[in-house]
């Protein structure tokens, strides 16, 4: 669903409200009176944020946010609805199930006007509001489901191109279907109806308390919902109930006070940043490396994983610029190499540190660059050669005609920042877009962007080359059509007629 509602905001971004109209067989109800009118809506900032466009718009205007934002592609009776759901959707309390309720309510005012309907979906995308999108969308979904094709051509004004043989085939494979869905209802059907009883049950009830017992038999209360985080205490609860008392044999009572802390503190957590503040905090508090270590045993015997990824961080932090020894003496290790095992040990160590794999690219202008290997491979291009080449003598030596050497070094600069980005956490991953943004910032000249566009398509470097074309866009995001085809250096083959008719047609694409 979301698949196809994208392909289908897409094929609209950019053509005119007229052009719309004619497409979606769409009737234009405005008088001209109501056309040219302009109504203007007070709304908070940070409800404003939650759309994109809007959001672009206020940061363009930095602080001076007293001039009304013009919004030509919504209508006043439209835009309103959207404020109404944004405004709405912006209350962090409300619970889901309420907004969901709320959403349906919302939908239902005008999910039988198709002209009304039709209006939401397009203003949605020209806000760039995500969660009006997904409801309005799933609101037209919902109109088609249990229509024939023949009630969903006419609505949609789809021209029924299937030949009669084609139609039959299609009606057949239908019938198939449902009558492997009514045989899969009918075997599922007992499952289902005891699901369904547990859920309504759940639903009514009200919060409901566990109590925990450690290891030296002292009791703690925990909400059931904030436990369901522990896949361990999941597991229990489904097998004895949250009325009895759930043993922890091997959590002792200091530990598990801690663990409490940590569950009730990432229970819907919003603020991501707020949430590693208060992790560095706890771990801050625990000057002893022992309790981190009884906190990992412990969260790995709960199955918390969020609570031992962030203890084995902190762990891992401790003990980075210990040597051998150290490590050891700190989590109390025992040495079982024999001396000449550690020898070895050490040598083949210091021998894969020396031996790193390196890559020669041959620039444009015969300037040669070294690049990791295990950098490269972020390009699909240079991954294909390392894989396939056959190395004579060791390094190998990569002719790049496409990409000049003031290019390539950028290109390295980034494939090495970005090197396994996957294993960052949320804090290496706000420090890795700052840098990304301090890389374009240093790039004042366009012709030299697009030359990096080309590279990384050239050598096949997916985020590089997104990050680039949205840096690409946003430069351009303000220019004349004029300031757009200078930019890019796209010759005007219009003719002055045509160029008028153009510009008349979709006036609105032309304003600044």
């Amino acid at each position: 669903m979301d698949v196809t509602c994208q392909a289908c905001a897409d094929f609209i971004k950019g053509k005119s409200p007229e052009w719309i109209r004619k497409y979606f067989n769409i009737k234009n109800d405005f008088s001209p009176e109501e056309e040219a009118e302009g109504d203007t809506f007070e709304v908070e900032v940070s409800i404003a944020m939650s759309s994109q466009t809007l959001r672009h718009m206020i940061e363009d205007c930095c602080d001076e946010i007293e001039t009304p934002i013009s919004l030509t592609n919504v209508s006043s009776k439209i835009l309103e609805k959207a404020l109404v759901f944004l405004e709405k959707h912006a209350e962090k309390e409300d619970e889901e199930k309420e907004l969901k309720k709320w959403d349906q309510e919302f939908v239902d005012g005008f999910k039988d006007d198709q002209q009304t309907l039709f209006r939401m979906i397009l203003a949605a995308d020209y806000l760039a509001a995500k969660c009006l999108m997904g409801v309005t969308c799933q609101a037209c979904a919902d109109l088609v489901i249990g229509k024939s094709p023949e009630w969903i051509r006419k609505y949609f004004s789809i021209k029924n191109d299937f030949s009669p043989e084609e139609e039959e085939e299609a009606k057949k494979m239908k019938m198939d279907n449902e009558i492997y869905s009514s045989k899969l209802e009918a075997e599922e059907s007992v499952g289902e109806s005891e699901y369904e009883n547990d859920s309504i049950a759940s639903a009514s009830s009200t919060k409901k308390m566990l109590i925990l017992r450690s290891s030296d038999n002292k009791t703690f209360e925990i909400e059931e919902s904030v436990t369901l985080a522990s896949i361990t205490l999941r597991e229990t609860i489904e097998l004895v109930g949250v009325d009895n008392m759930i043993p922890l044999a091997n959590v002792s009572s200091k530990i598990l006070a801690l663990v409490i802390s940590y569950l009730n503190k990432h229970h819907n957590v919003e603020e991501i940043r707020e949430m590693l503040k208060w992790d560095k905090e706890i771990f801050k508090a625990i000057d002893d490396i022992q309790m981190i270590v009884d906190l990992i045993n412990a969260s790995n015997y709960l199955n918390i994983k969020s609570l031992q990824d962030s203890a084995c961080d902190e762990a891992a932090e401790r003990v980075k610029d210990t040597t051998v020894e150290e490590g050891r003496a700190l989590f109390g290790c025992e040495n079982d190499f024999t001396p000449e095992e550690e020898a070895e040990m050490r040598q083949d160590i210091a021998s894969a540190s020396s031996t790193k794999k390196m890559l020669i690219l041959r620039s444009s202008d015969n300037e040669t660059l070294e690049i990791e290997e295990s950098a490269a491979l972020a390009s699909k291009i240079l991954r294909g050669i390392i894989e396939e080449s056959e190395r004579v003598g060791g390094n190998i030596i990569v002719p790049l005609p496409e990409v000049s050497s003031k290019v390539l070094v950028l290109i390295i600069s980034y494939l090495n920042k970005h090197h396994n980005e996957e294993n960052n956490n949320a804090e290496e991953m706000k420090e890795m877009l700052e840098w990304d943004d301090e890389f374009f910032q240093a790039i004042d000249n366009n012709e030299m962007l697009f030359d990096l566009i080309n590279a990384s398509n050239y050598l096949n470097i997916k985020s590089l080359l997104d990050s680039a074309c949205d840096e690409a866009a946003e430069r351009m995001k303000d220019m004349t059509v004029e300031d757009a085809r200078e930019m890019f250096l796209v010759e005007n083959d219009f003719s002055p007629e045509e160029e008028a008719k153009v510009r008349q047609e979709s006036a609105w694409a032309f304003e600044k």
